[in-house]
């Protein structure tokens, strides 16, 4: 709600319409003032849901537990400064961080489990490929346009390298495939909806229950987005101009590409070279518009 109040502001002011910019920039402020005031938990140093039973009453109580989506307010830049403390609970193998994750639920906490019981689809301990792709958004934007020292860009490179050694499935012959489905075991890396489904109906799919292969192909994730914006650092104005800020820590690669990305009509190229032999474009960082190196239209962050 609060990104799409400051979206529909942007495009009224673009379209003269000040009356309804201010509109939306009011409900903006509310929504930013209500999360701040309501859901900022001061002990935990954590935004926290607010239970479902408290929604009504005149104190809210907030959940016990640290979730995954405290961080998703990041997404589209929400928190004032001064709210940065508890990204240290993401890289945290105590909080979110797993071999196979982020746990959506804090691990630290009694009530957190791995289960291949009950309903197949828990939010209390599993790792959603919807909900990591969420927070590595809000991640970038937080390195990107925040000033803090609890996280940095060595950080967002080990999370998303979890969540790309994720995308796989071990076949029943050892073969390993590309593979997204619905959420995953953060330790094991199995596909827990798909286990669970297939142990059902002696053997077979359960049609009730969404079919064969109910979460092939899952794809609420937006794993490219993060590799253009986030690790090749494409961070799109909307002015137009080319900015960019890869999130690759020093010493970590010594070359990659970005290339053949549309872009407001033009194609652009990102390239990294430390030695300046592998793509034979001088060392360094290089940026590429329709083949033509941009010298200085582009703002490196």
């Amino acid at each position: 709600m609060y990104g799409e109040s400051c979206a529909i502001a942007e495009i009224a002011e673009k379209l003269g319409k000040k009356d309804i910019a201010d509109k939306y920039r009011q409900k903006a402020a509310e929504l930013k003032k209500a999360v701040q005031e309501k859901m900022w938990d001061k002990d935990a140093q954590f935004f926290k849901t607010i239970t479902a039973d408290n929604l009504n009453a005149t104190q809210e109580k907030m959940a016990d537990v640290r979730e995954l989506y405290g961080y998703a307010f990041w997404y589209f830049n929400l928190p004032d400064p001064g709210y940065e403390a508890g990204w240290k609970e993401l890289v945290s193998t105590d909080g979110f961080r797993a071999p196979y994750g982020p746990a959506f639920a804090e691990q630290r906490h009694p009530k957190f489990i791995i289960s291949y019981e009950g309903h197949e689809c828990q939010w209390n301990g599993p790792s959603w490929p919807l909900s990591t792709s969420i927070i590595l958004t809000a991640f970038a934007n937080l390195l990107n346009n925040y000033k803090q020292d609890v996280v940095d860009k060595r950080d967002f490179f080990e999370t998303m390298k979890i969540y790309a050694d994720s995308h796989r499935m071990v076949l029943e012959d050892g073969r390993i495939v590309p593979w997204i489905d619905e959420n995953l075991n953060p330790y094991t890396g199995d596909w827990i909806a798909r286990t669970r489904l297939k142990s059902w109906k002696n053997g077979t799919w359960d049609p009730e229950k969404g079919g064969a292969e109910r979460g092939k192909d899952y794809n609420h994730s937006t794993f490219c987005d993060l590799v253009i914006t986030g690790i090749a650092g494409l961070r799109p104005p909307p002015d137009g101009k080319i900015v960019v800020n890869p999130l690759v820590p020093e010493g970590v690669w010594d070359y990659f590409c970005l290339d053949n990305v549309l872009y407001h009509g033009k194609i652009i190229t990102i390239v990294y070279d430390k030695f300046g032999n592998k793509y034979n474009k001088g060392k360094g960082l290089h940026v590429f518009e329709n083949g033509t190196e941009v010298k200085n239209a582009y703002h490196l962050l």
